[in-house]
């Protein structure tokens, strides 16, 4: 699968960069029914911290959404840095051989704020504030929440509107639950 997506979110969203990016996902999902293996979606972050309850959100709507697959990591119960390891093994136990799919905010450029990027390969949580925490996941969606601002001090993770969070949240929700739904037709 070897590809990278990418689709500004705020302010505009683009149609055909959309439906590029929902085929990205929507391949993932099918590809998980050609092997016969779960995804689990694991959405990484605390509310804790404004620009960090990106993953929470998704993770709250899309069981609100009654997501088809599986879902950890939510406003009520966060995989954070200090459960982490702890998930990533209860996954393994539960899910034989699965396609772990994780959500995760991060800081990027100011010309990338408000940017989901989706692709292949595991992401580092909690890079942007130096925290030493296990890659995870073969997929990943990342929402770019706000700018790094010094890589001394990455402060600019508590000082993002939720609103904003919220907006991207909502979007990649939407769009993975677009992905089910056009796995569950074929």
């Amino acid at each position: 699968m070897d590809k990278k997506y990418s689709l500004k979110v705020l302010p505009i969203v683009n149609s055909f960069e959309k439906s590029q990016f929902i085929g990205g996902i929507a391949e993932l999902f099918d590809l998980s029914l050609l092997e016969n293996r779960t995804v689990v979606i694991l959405c990484i972050g605390t509310d804790q911290s404004t620009g960090d309850s990106f993953g929470p959100l998704v993770g709250s709507l899309l069981v609100k959404g009654q997501c088809l697959f599986p879902v950890f990591g939510t406003l009520e119960y966060p995989v954070d840095a200090l459960n982490l390891q702890y998930t990533i093994k209860k996954i393994y136990k539960k899910f034989e051989n699965p396609i772990v799919f994780a959500v995760d905010a991060s800081l990027g450029k100011k010309e990338q704020i408000g940017t989901l990027y989706f692709r292949e390969g595991s992401l580092c949580p909690g890079k942007s504030t130096y925290k030493k925490l296990p890659a995870v996941g073969d997929f990943q969606l990342c929402a770019v929440v706000n700018e790094c601002d010094s890589p001394f001090f990455p402060s600019k993770i508590n000082e993002t509107r939720l609103y904003h969070v919220y907006l991207l949240a909502n979007e990649a929700a939407n769009i993975i639950m677009q992905c089910c739904k056009l796995t569950t037709k074929t």
